[in-house]
Formats: structure tokens, C-alpha cells, sequence
């Protein structure tokens, strides 16, 4: 039986880190000898999301842009998009909202593997907290982040903090007015040439960002020889419920909730872009979630 329950959270920090978007910083109001799941660093891994519930307004997932420290405190970059983020947006810290989880399947263990990360605008996010991981371990993984332009290059406390530890490579596809030289956003496929020519070859690739981009660099990387089992990358879908539930982040025979968000490329078969589902792999890979038939019949 899931409980989907949230705990009490309050908003500790918000600043804003990009165009319309802000990054928060959440604690739990009362921790009883045991912090909460959503709040408790050995129960949350990267690449996990959350639910985030404001009150009277409704719930909506966000990845953990940081995990949760000691005393619960953990990290989501969000973006004012809609109703619930415009609510959500008019919070002070101090207020008091709700959440639950950690849900999803996070990244794989890289330690010590030499790993590529690629991530474009706000697809930075799900891939922030295992960079962290990764420095920590002392793997040292190599960044490539781009974005429509310099305004837009989000998470720039923790970009900072990546230069001391990793090469991050910055890309924008409008260059006008720039306070600094970027690569060219618009020149994919050269800046990833420029990156295994300086700092290749790689072990592993994780990315995330508009399906588009994803596909694009999953078609570059094979074409490379790169083994589509040793490329990873993280979907967004609208999550309503969080854990199979409510079927509302079907992507082929998949719920992306439970089954995901994060994927191998030779498991997930064939992004295409805008609107449409994921291709199914040629041969079905077995992943785990509950057959249609053991649905609660609750679905919306």
C-alpha cells in the first residue's frame, strides 16, 4: 500500500538562477530522530525526483538538483512555467509546503570511470547531483552544458564550484552581448569533435535536455563507436503520482515514474522529438514494473 502522504516542508532559500527560474532550497519542519525519505541522503540517490505539494494548489515532480545534506536540506531548480509554479513562486522562505518521495531510478554507480556529462538548459539539473557525486569520488567527469544564452546557463554557484574540480565546457546559441567567448551552441556536433579530441575517450555518457538534442547526441556518440549500453540519459514526463499509479508517464510500454526517469540508450530505443513516444527497443528489455492487469483501477 503507498502512502502518498507528504511531509512537511518548509522553504529555507530561493534565488533567482536564470530567466524565470529560481533555485529553492528545502528543509523538514520536524525530524524525529529520523529524517523523512524525501529528506534523508541514504535513502535518495542522484538523478531521483520528488513530489512538491503547495497547498491548495496541487503537486508536481521536480528532480533533486542537490541532494539532502545532514539535516535534510536539499535543492530543486525550478522554472515559473504554470498555475502550481506561479503559486509556488509567490512563497517566501519560511512558508510551509509539502513533499514526498524519492522516486525513480537514479544514475548508475560511475565511481571511477571517466565520464562524460552533457546537459543542455535546465536539463543541468537532473545531472547536478551526480557531478557532485562523481568530484566527490574523485572521478573528475568532464561537462558540456549549453543553453539559448548566457542568461540562461543555470546553476552558476554550481558551476563554479565544478571548474575547481572538473573541465566544464560552456556553450550558448545566442552569443550577442555575452560578457565572455562561449563555444557555439548551435555547433553541436564540432564542440563534442573539440571534447574527445581534448579530453577523450570516455567510459560512460549521461545526458539530459530537450529530447531533440538527446537524440542527436545518442545517433553522434554510436556513430562514434560508443556502445549504446554505456549511454545514459534522464526523461522528463508529467509525473501525477509518482509510483505507477495514475499511467500518466507511459512512454512506450513504460512508466518513466518508476522505470525511469533515468535510462540506458539501448534500453530506451530511439528518442523522437516533440510530441511523440520513445520507440521500443527492437528486442524487449525487461524492466520491472507492474503488468497493466495490476493496476488499482484508480486511474485517471
Amino acid at each position: 500500500m503507498f502512502d502518498l502522504t507528504p511531509v512537511a516542508v518548509r522553504l529555507v532559500d530561493r534565488y533567482s538562477d536564470g530567466e524565470e527560474i529560481d533555485h529553492f532550497t528545502f528543509e523538514p519542519v520536524a525530524v524525529e530522530g529520523v529524517l523523512p525519505s524525501v529528506a534523508n541522503p541514504d535513502q535518495v540517490s542522484p538523478g531521483q525526483f520528488f513530489m512538491l505539494t503547495v497547498p491548495g494548489k496541487g503537486e508536481a515532480a521536480f528532480t533533486y538538483a542537490g541532494m539532502p545534506d545532514e539535516n535534510g536540506r536539499f535543492h530543486a531548480l525550478i522554472r515559473q512555467i504554470g498555475k502550481l509554479t506561479d503559486a509556488l513562486f509567490t512563497c517566501q522562505p519560511g512558508d510551509v509546503l509539502g513533499a514526498r518521495g524519492p522516486f525513480g531510478k537514479g544514475w548508475p554507480d560511475l565511481a571511477g570511470r571517466r565520464v562524460l556529462v552533457i546537459a543542455g538548459g535546465c536539463g543541468l539539473a537532473p545531472v547536478a547531483a551526480e557531478i557532485d557525486a562523481l568530484t566527490t569520488q574523485g572521478s573528475a567527469p568532464v561537462v558540456y552544458f549549453s543553453a539559448r544564452s548566457e542568461a540562461m546557463l543555470v546553476m552558476r554557484h554550481e558551476r563554479d564550484k565544478w571548474r575547481e574540480s572538473c573541465r566544464l565546457y560552456e556553450a550558448v546559441d545566442n552569443q550577442e552581448g555575452a560578457s565572455r567567448e562561449y563555444l557555439k551552441g548551435r555547433e553541436l556536433m564540432s564542440n563534442l569533435d573539440r571534447i574527445q579530441a581534448e579530453d577523450g575517450p570516455f567510459d560512460d555518457v549521461i545526458c539530459c535536455g530537450p529530447e531533440g538534442m538527446m537524440e542527436a547526441v545518442c545517433k553522434y556518440l554510436t556513430g562514434q563507436g560508443y556502445p549504446a549500453e554505456h549511454i545514459w540519459l534522464s526523461l522528463e514526463r508529467r509525473m501525477h503520482c509518482g509510483v505507477g499509479l495514475c499511467g500518466h508517464c507511459y512512454v512506450a510500454n513504460d512508466l518513466v515514474c518508476v522505470d525511469g526517469p533515468t535510462y540506458r540508450w539501448d534500453q530506451l530505443g530511439e528518442l523522437v522529438v516533440k510530441e511523440k513516444s520513445v520507440k521500443p527497443p527492437r528486442e524487449p528489455v525487461g524492466m520491472g514494473h507492474a503488468d497493466v492487469g495490476e493496476c488499482c483501477g484508480n486511474c485517471v
